[in-house]
């Protein structure tokens, strides 16, 4: 039987676990601190801020680890345009870089409401503090993606408004370009940077200029050869051309590798390869023996090797944005387009099926519907709405299926258009619109205890 003190006593620790578990979602992210950080949280009573009580986070450091969990970090007040939300101080400053890790954040604070107010987008704000809650940040729909970045940039978090830059896919990845300080990579920086990156400064645009008209000769040099009416000493002074081109792209690819500070990631990528795809063939002909047709096999081989010449098209994406916008857009819907070719094949195999059962006729040796294989190419250039009318069906059966299919092809493809303009219309909005863009630059600001190279997100007209 419980006593009256007792009952007391327990009445007190229900109040004290009600009032534990009285938080909003903001709250939340007292749970995301490891017992590392926890023993690093200051005791701050959770009163009402005053200028005599400040915000000091220094107070943060010389903790009584021994005070109730609910005391650790003063719970914040903050107006972002009438909506309201609280959370712990040791939340808003968790990630490096918040603005309210620093004294000027003072001046949105409003003393007669106890509360710090900002006229900006309160979904913003929402996926900010989502963000310092539990490392996610994301885009909220219903904010225009320039307002979102320069929010992000009022608030403290450039650096990851750089990193939805480069998950949008706006601008390249310079992560290889920034390892070390000018200092030590200076001269090795500026190389890399005007190899890779052509629109860094005029220097990268001379240079990108002069390799994409070189890859515009090398290509002009493989269509020409082809041509039957050609002089062999004419192919003779076409072979020189195409040697000078594949020696530069040779250069400029062992001079990328050399200068990339991270190797690794740098032959992960798939453009790379296509670049030593294009230039492999030239070297394997070289080092063929002189009588080619002594081998079926090596003659066989170096005419497959010879097709891969016409891929230094693919470099130029690394020079041209309209290329690369193209390819942006189809590696963007890859799934959309993978459907369709599900569907597609599924039509094939079934509409194949059951034109060749009405239309095939051994006895007719200029049927050209000798198997269903035969008559897939029927069902592919009818999908496609191409028709090239080599082969058409006789019966009224397969003319009825065929008719059936003709309409089912306009409706499959037309499924996925709508989503694959507007990939490009995004990415078309966001990489050539003449409208105002973000600069990415690296400010390198010292201090007497570290070194650190932060990134400055500025906004300037396009040119483009």
């Amino acid at each position: 039987m419980l006593t009256s003190t007792s009952l007391h006593a327990t009445t007190s620790n229900v109040a004290y676990l009600v009032n534990e578990f009285q938080y909003t979602r903001s709250t939340l992210s007292i749970n995301h601190y490891g017992d590392t950080e926890l023993q690093n949280m200051a005791p701050k009573p959770q009163d009402e801020m005053s200028e005599s009580d400040g915000y000091d986070l220094d107070e943060l450091k010389a903790a009584d680890q021994q005070k109730p969990f609910r005391e650790r970090g003063k719970r914040i007040r903050i107006n972002v345009s009438g909506r309201i939300f609280e959370s712990y101080q040791r939340t808003l400053v968790s990630k490096e870089g918040s603005i309210f890790g620093y004294s000027s954040i003072m001046k949105y604070y409003d003393e007669e409401n106890k509360e710090f107010f900002f006229d900006k987008d309160p979904h913003t704000f929402e996926a900010i503090l989502v963000y310092l809650q539990c490392g996610l940040l994301q885009q909220p729909e219903k904010v225009d993606f320039k307002a979102f970045i320069e929010d992000l940039q009022f608030f403290g978090f450039g650096d990851k408004a750089y990193h939805i830059y480069r998950r949008e896919a706006i601008i390249p990845d310079t992560s290889c370009a920034n390892q070390g300080t000018r200092e030590e990579i200076g001269f090795r920086l500026f190389l890399y940077n005007m190899l890779e990156y052509p629109d860094i400064n005029l220097t990268a645009q001379i240079f990108a200029g002069l390799t994409s008209f070189i890859i515009f000769i090398s290509i002009i040099v493989y269509c020409i050869e082809s041509l039957p009416s050609m002089h062999p000493n004419a192919v003779d002074n076409l072979s020189y051309v195409e040697a000078f081109c594949v020696v530069w792209f040779t250069i400029e690819l062992s001079a990328r590798f050399i200068l990339c500070p991270e190797k690794l990631k740098f032959v992960k990528s798939l453009m790379n390869w296509v670049d030593l795809v294009s230039i492999v063939p030239f070297y394997i002909t070289i080092l063929m023996p002189e009588n080619k047709d002594s081998n079926v096999v090596g003659l066989a081989m170096l005419r497959v090797l010879r097709v891969a010449r016409v891929f230094r098209v693919f470099k130029l994406s690394r020079y041209s944005k309209a290329i690369y916008l193209i390819i942006l857009t189809i590696s963007t819907s890859v799934r959309e387009l993978m459907l369709l070719l599900m569907f597609i094949i599924i039509l094939m195999v079934l509409f194949a099926a059951a034109i060749y059962q009405f239309e095939h006729d051994d006895l007719d040796e200029k049927n050209k519907f000798k198997s269903i294989p035969h008559t897939f190419w029927i069902v592919i250039v009818t999908i496609t709405t191409v028709g090239y009318g080599d082969m058409v069906p006789y019966t009224p059966e397969g003319q009825f299926i065929t008719s059936i299919l003709a309409i089912t092809g306009v409706v499959i493809v037309a499924l996925p258009i709508p989503i694959i303009v507007n990939n490009f219309t995004r990415f078309y909005e966001r990489i050539m619109s003449k409208s105002s863009k973000y600069q990415f630059e690296f400010d390198e600001s010292k201090s007497e205890e570290n070194k650190e190279t932060h990134l400055v997100v500025t906004q300037c007209e396009s040119t483009i």
